[in-house]
């Protein structure tokens, strides 16, 4: 005899069957962890939270972080709450997901909270070597006696940079573009690694980045700068009539010929040479009627005084090189070819209260 399930039953079966593996809806536990009671129950929902990370997706994740970063605040607990907020800005950029399935009074503070850590927290968005876009390879006499760290941030903010555990450089960082000079001549000295750490501070919170200089130096044999040797003949006849008294004849060596660079014609007249700028020639009066062509000829003139020549956009690099001599003991100067590159090692998050 063949038993048969009732349609309604089957129904529920896999109606519980399919319940039991959809994934959890987070945020609707979460909103009700929060809107329990007059006093939203911060712990109960980071603990709900927490467990859930590796298990979200990715576009889960930034509003996850930022939720615990704003639950560890409210509990009191800045290390955990720093780290947080690492992850939200420094892994997703600080995201903006939408936070509207919050309750209302939670989702008002939660919104000022964020805000205020996203107009100061020291955002790094750019670091790198300063060079010249248009230069590749930095070719040289000498070693480079100086290299500039450039930082671009997102906002304002105090900065100390250490090596070998003390501080080098300190002071603040502007929004936009900053740079650090550094002593370049230990570096290119000889191939190794420099370490640095640079820290960032905004109010209690400290970040510190560890990087390192790294530079691998090859030696492609000796300069020898050497000008071909030129010489010239110069002989002496003294004749009578069609008879030879006496000759003399004399070698000497000749100076290269100099090498100065002459610009190509313009085809213009141009007394004073290139880039001279004539200043403007105000007349002693002016008609009524020529008045608006006499002011438009001065601010033109104007303008074209003020004109700078173009410089080189800044580019920040990680991977750089350098062609330069070096003397060498007894013998011509050796050239070296430089590679130079910029490895982070990681970043720390750290409550500056609790480091005292």
């Amino acid at each position: 005899m063949i038993k048969r399930i009732p349609p309604l039953l089957l129904a529920g079966v896999i109606l519980c069957l399919f319940l039991s593996a959809a994934p959890d809806d987070w945020r609707s536990d979460v909103a009700g962890l929060l809107s329990g009671g007059n006093r939203p129950d911060y712990q109960a929902a980071l603990d709900y939270l927490e467990p859930k990370l590796d298990s979200l997706t990715e576009e889960d994740k930034p509003a996850a972080y930022g939720l615990l970063a704003y639950f560890e605040a409210r509990l009191g607990d800045k290390p955990g709450e720093y780290v947080r907020l690492g992850d939200y800005f420094e892994k997703y950029g600080a995201v903006d997901m939408g936070f509207q399935f919050l309750p209302m009074t939670v989702r008002s503070d939660f919104y000022r909270y964020i805000r205020d850590w996203q107009l100061r927290y020291p955002w790094v968005m750019q670091i790198g070597i300063v060079s010249s876009s248009a230069v590749t390879v930095a070719t040289s006499v000498h070693p480079p006696d100086s290299l500039i760290l450039g930082v671009e941030m997102a906002g304002e903010t105090l900065y100390k940079l250490f090596a070998n555990g003390r501080v080098i450089k300190g002071g603040m960082f502007r929004r936009g573009f900053n740079e650090i000079v550094l002593d370049a001549r230990p570096v290119f000295r000889e191939s190794g690694n420099h370490p640095y750490v640079l820290e960032f501070k905004s109010g209690d919170l400290v970040i510190r980045r560890s990087l390192t200089l790294n530079l691998r130096r090859e030696t492609y044999g000796q300069v020898v700068r050497r000008q071909e040797a030129r010489t010239a003949e110069y002989s002496v006849k003294l004749y009578l009539g069609d008879r030879l008294l006496a000759a003399n004849q004399k070698t000497a060596a000749v100076p290269p010929p100099l090498d100065i660079p002459i610009p190509a014609p313009t085809g213009k007249y141009d007394p004073f040479g290139p880039g001279y700028q004539n200043g403007p020639q105000y007349p002693a009066s002016v008609p009524i009627t020529a008045l608006p062509a006499a002011v438009k000829e001065v601010l033109d003139s104007l303008k074209r005084r003020s004109d700078d020549v173009p410089v080189p956009p800044v580019e920040l690099k990680v991977d750089t090189q350098y062609v330069f001599s070096e003397p060498s003991p007894g013998g011509p100067p050796t050239e070296v070819r430089a590679h130079l590159w910029l490895d982070f090692r990681g970043i720390e998050f750290l409550s500056y209260a609790a480091q005292k």
